[in-house]
Order: structure tokens, then sequence, then C-alpha cells
């Protein structure tokens, strides 16, 4: 088994469904799930290889996928909470480990956090600002009736890791030559109303297992020094197991659960002389699991599976354990079990992409915002800086003057309006046009009209009804209109394009860094 990065990239937009009836669709902007893309695949490989190869086995049943987030997305733990009195960021996790509280171990046995405090939101969206209803029976809009149409915008680029047999993917490589794998294929629903290509990249990672030891170490050490232990140095060690994908774990009677054990999830997989086991009962111990849970449905045309639910632990759920006096040949064994766990994930259905970990990570503290520089990623890849003692923004080293920030300003301004009102990818949608149509699309049409051309473009059979906006999005779009009316009057059509496509990808940006759906 090879272990591969990947890059899908999306060549028409994409819709994935969420729930049993298909009809509602996930916020589309952040994830493609990791059986999504394994179905998608198998699809493909049914149709060009076949069922009855002899690889198909070792390639769907052994091989790990994982789920694919947007690129650029920033993750954050469900410790993680905004102080009232320091607007700072700090860990649930930090306090009690200074300060022991009994009633925190009620998480062990208690339902898990609200949904609103965890990780980003997979939750379902109803986006009424392009929403209509189809009939079952005619494919045909029925007036008044809402579902969600949110989708994947084309262009957009995910990324994931996944460990899969090169012999496998040779079948169905596009390329032909060189290192690389890449094929097309399609993902999700609505495929024959132009929705669902794709391309995929694969690409083989070359790892050294002494870098990434030293490194997950130092991660370690640097987890354990945020949290407060002063005891790293003689052997104890906190651990933090934080799930990047939904986990689905059982005990042994077969009942989900909230917390991780280490006899039936771990040790029962990988630890068959039992040391291991040993050293967790005699000086281990999982000192709390935070985080939150949901219901996570699904199933797969490409084997006619039935539809089924999982219970699952939401990705930044958080579980913790404790090391206390340990020698170097168990920190070695530790390590290498962690990077075996990082590697196969924990819990049911790791072959689909469930139960995927990171060791230590503390994703939401990588995120520094100062008052000196604002660092913004967007989905293309560039990277914008603003330093308040200059009156220039910086793109990929090249200097654009901008009159006293106005449009940095602006945006920054402008995102915190619309953040709970306009989806991401709505704006992506918008930033498509070019700086020549973007005004004339912006000022000189009506915005309802604006969304029944793109519908009509998206898909030709059957939406042709218009859609109207309710009053928040009505008083959005107008206030958009004002800011680009008034640069097109100050500066010109030409001008004033420059501005808002600018204007646009600061919203975006904005959106990233605060994870904005």
């Amino acid at each position: 088994m090879e272990k591969w990065n990947v890059i899908i990239e999306a060549l028409q937009p994409i819709s994935i469904a969420a729930m049993p009836d298909r009809e509602a669709h996930w916020d589309t902007t952040l994830i493609i799930p990791g059986s999504t893309l394994r179905g998608a695949i198998a699809e493909e490989w049914k149709n060009r290889v076949g069922f009855d190869h002899a690889l198909t086995h070792q390639l769907f049943q052994k091989g790990i996928w994982r789920d694919a987030l947007s690129k650029g997305t920033k993750l954050v733990t469900a410790d993680l909470f905004y102080s009232k009195q320091t607007q700072e960021k700090k860990s649930v996790l930090s306090d009690y480990i200074r300060h022991p509280l009994t009633n925190f171990l009620k998480h062990k046995n208690d339902s898990l956090l609200p949904s609103e405090q965890g990780f980003f939101n997979d939750h379902l969206v109803i986006n009424q600002a392009v929403s209509i209803s189809i009939s079952p029976t005619r494919n045909a809009v029925r007036h008044g009736r809402l579902y969600s149409l949110s989708a994947i915008a084309e262009g957009s680029l995910f990324t994931t890791r996944v460990t899969l047999p090169r012999e496998a993917l040779q079948l169905l490589n596009e390329k032909g030559q060189g290192d690389d794998i890449s094929f097309t294929c399609y993902i999700g629903k609505k495929r024959s109303s132009g929705y669902g290509k794709v391309k995929i990249i694969f690409q083989e990672i070359k790892s050294n297992k002494n870098q990434m030891s030293q490194d997950l170490l130092k991660r370690i050490e640097k987890y354990n020094r945020e949290l407060g232990n002063q005891e790293f140095v003689n052997g104890t060690w906190y651990v933090a197991l934080i799930s990047i994908s939904p986990m689905i774990l059982l005990d042994r009677f077969l009942r989900y659960t909230t917390e991780i054990d280490w006899e039936t999830h771990i040790c029962r997989k990988i630890d068959e002389n039992k040391t291991l086991q040993k050293l967790f009962d005699q000086k281990g111990e999982l000192v709390v699991s935070w985080g939150t849970s949901s219901v996570r449905h699904g199933w797969n045309s490409a084997w006619n599976t039935p539809k089924q639910a999982e219970w699952v632990l939401n990705p930044g759920t958080i579980h913790l354990l404790k090391f206390t006096n340990l020698t170097t040949e168990e920190k070695e064994a530790i390590i290498d079990l962690l990077l075996l766990l990082e590697e196969n994930g924990v819990g049911e259905r790791i072959e689909e992409g469930f139960g995927q970990v990171v060791v230590s990570g503390c994703f939401g503290k990588e995120l520094n915002l100062d008052e000196s520089t604002i660092e913004m990623k967007f989905h293309n890849n560039r990277v914008f800086e603003k330093a308040t003692d200059s009156r220039s923004v910086s793109i990929n080293s090249q200097t654009v003057e901008f009159d006293n920030n106005e449009v940095l300003e602006k945006a920054q301004q402008f995102a915190e309006k619309i953040r709970s009102i306009i989806k991401k990818s709505q704006l992506y949608e918008l930033q498509q046009y070019t700086a020549e149509e973007i005004v004339e699309q912006i000022c000189d049409q009506k915005l309802d009209c604006y969304i029944e051309k793109r519908l009509k473009r998206r898909a030709r059979n059957g939406w042709k009804s218009k859609i109207e906006f309710d009053s928040k999005n009505e008083a959005v779009g107008q206030h958009l209109r004002n800011i680009v009316n008034e640069w097109k009057e100050l500066y010109g059509y030409k001008k004033a394009g420059e501005k808002t496509k600018d204007f646009l990808r600061y919203i975006i940006g904005y959106y990233d860094i605060y994870h904005y759906a």
C-alpha cells in the first residue's frame, strides 16, 4: 500500500446528498466525505475494470480513504473558546489540567456538547437565496416550496490523503506517464443536469519514519507546554487524539459510545502481544472526552447498499490521554503507536474515512491575528497581507496601490454583516465574472434576475421560474449595489470592476479566517 496526496478539482458544480430522501444537501464549501469519494471511484472502477478483478478487495476494503477538505480550510477543535474578558482564545482543557474539577467528568457518561461549540458546521443548511422545490413526479418547479440547491462551485479544489495500492490506481490512470496518477470521474448527484465531474490527481508521498517520529514528539511537547504541564520532562505526557473526520465508536456490546476505550478500539486491532494494553493499564488513563455528536446518513449506489445512519462524534472532538513515569523505551512505543493511529484511524469504517485523528494538533491556535498584520488565504491560493503602517496591499510580492485601504476596510465591515446571510458558494459564483462583467451583473440588473440567470445556466431542464429574495438578502444585495455604484461613478467601469473583484476576494478571505460557511 502506498500513501498519496490527493487533489480534487471540480470541473463542474458538485451536489452531495446528505439525508435518506436525497433532496437535502450538505453545506458545500468545506468537505467531500471519504465515503463519497470511495463510492465515486468504485463506480468508475466498475465501469472500467469490473468488480471481479483481483485487486478490488485490496483497493476498497483494505485501502484507507479520508475526507477531502476545501483547500486552505483551517480546523478548530471543540475545546477552544473566546474569553469575554480578554477576547483571547482559550482551551477548556488547559483550565481543566491546572484546576481539575469533578463536574467536567460528566462529559464521559453524559451527552456531548451542543453542536454550536464544535468544529465546522456539517449540518444541513437551507439557503433561501437560491432555493426552489422540484416535483418528484415531473422534475418541475413548484412555486413557494423550498429545498436547498447549494453546490460546490466549479473550480473548487479539495485535498486529502489516502493509502491505496499503486497497481490498482494504474488501471484507472489517464495520464499515461510520470509518477502522478490522474483521471476524471463523477461525484455526487444530479449528473444529468451538469453536476459532479471532477479531476482527481494522486501524488505519492515519500515518507521518512524517523523524521515523522521527531515531528510528532515536537507536537506533543508543544501541546503539553500550552496546556501548562510542568512534568513533561519527568515522563508525564498529555496526548490529545483529535478527530478530523466523523468517528464511529462501538463498545464490546456493539452499542454506540462517546469515548475511546484503549482495549476495545486500539489494542484489539494492533496489539497482539498485549504489551500496549499492559502499558496503558499501568501508566495510562483517559482524562476526559470533549466534543459534539450527530447522526450521519449515507448510502452507496455502486454496490446497491441500503441506506444507513450512524451516530458519530463530529470532527474536532478530543480524547485527552495521560501517561505518567514513562521510560525512554515506553515513549518510543507510544510514538510508534500514535503514528499508526494517525495513519489508519480509530473506530469503525476507517477504510471509508471515518475515525481519522491527529495527535496533539493545535489547529485553532495556529491562526494568530494581531494589530500589525492580517493574513487571508483564498481559494485560488493567493495570499493578501495588509500592513497598518502602509497604504498598499501585497499580492504575491507585487504591490498595488489602494486609496487608504478602502477596499479592505469595506470588505471587513461587509463580511461581518453578511456572514449569517450569504453563503461562501454564492460569493464564489459572483466572483467568477471578469472585471468588465461584474459591475454590470451587480448594478445594471436586479439581483433576483441574476439568480434566475444563474439557475438557467446551471441546469436547463425545468428550473425556469423567477427566484425571489427574502428581505434580508434583498437588503444585502442593495447594499452591495450602493458600494459598487459609488466606485463606478468615481473611477469608471474598469477600475470599479477591479475594486469589486478584490472586494469579493477579501470577503472570502475573512470567511476562511473565521470559519464562516
